[in-house]
């Protein structure tokens, strides 16, 4: 959590007090107008607290935020009569996703009762989170299918209700790793199976297979998302077809 101090360094005159100095700092880097924050996608909770010191004493301080509809400020009118206070708390206006939009700035601004105030620009970074899980785990396709065969290939991240969301395609590549444990492989663009992931994240069988040969093949494969990886072991299932006899012989 973060917090926005309002320092106010008075000094006595004959009969007022005057402003010399207000300033920001932010309590996890450095010291200086800008704050720095983070949210992971997904989330629609509070991620930071605003709070506010006034070395006037017990000033009424007031946390406001502009130039965004993206978040909102909890209570809405947040305030604090005390020298020294949480004021309120930040939230995502709604889930954000990080694939769409990663960083996010606006002012957060902190008056006190005589009508000082300090603006301090606010940087949100929206980050990822990890993928979950690759789907489909169990495909099929029947033996001596000359067509060619497709299964599109999804990933899923975390929510952070712990729900899961699909990643949107576009944001996400597929890479075959290996096939029955044997690494996978392209020689003039040629695999040893006939097994290609498309430009559209699409798992082809593009030759036919022989059930009487092998009814099961396990295929390795690596989602990635940016930074973020997952890899799982999908299962291609071959099913037996009745085949009419194919020859007649004298002996």
């Amino acid at each position: 959590m973060r917090k926005l101090i309002l320092s106010a360094l008075v000094v006595a005159s004959t009969t007022t007090y005057g402003q010399s100095l207000i300033d920001s700092v932010n309590a996890n880097v450095n010291g200086n107008d800008t704050l720095y924050m983070e949210v992971f996608e997904g989330e629609t909770d509070p991620f930071a607290t605003i709070g506010g010191t006034d070395e006037d004493g017990a000033d009424n301080l007031t946390i406001t935020l502009s130039n965004t509809s993206d978040f909102v400020l909890n209570p809405a009118s947040a305030n604090v009569t005390a020298a020294n206070g949480d004021i309120g708390t930040i939230a995502p206006a709604a889930a954000f996703d990080a694939d769409v939009q990663d960083k996010y700035v606006f002012n957060t601004t902190i008056t006190d009762d005589d009508g000082l105030a300090m603006t301090a620009v606010t940087k949100v970074k929206v980050k990822r989170r990890d993928i979950i899980d690759i789907k489909p785990y169990s495909m099929s396709v029947a033996e001596n299918t000359m067509t060619v065969k497709e299964f599109q290939l999804i990933a899923n991240r975390l929510k952070g209700n712990g729900d899961t969301a699909v990643i949107n395609n576009g944001n996400v590549s597929f890479e075959i790793l290996s096939v029955d444990g044997v690494a996978y492989s392209l020689v003039n663009n040629v695999a040893p199976w006939p097994f290609y992931i498309s430009s559209v994240n699409k798992l082809e069988v593009t030759a036919p297979l022989n059930y009487e040969e092998q009814s099961q093949y396990l295929i390795e494969v690596k989602a990635t998302r940016g930074s973020k990886t997952f890899t799982k072991v999908l299962k291609l299932n071959v099913t037996n077809v009745n085949e009419s006899p194919y020859r007649i012989y004298v002996k």
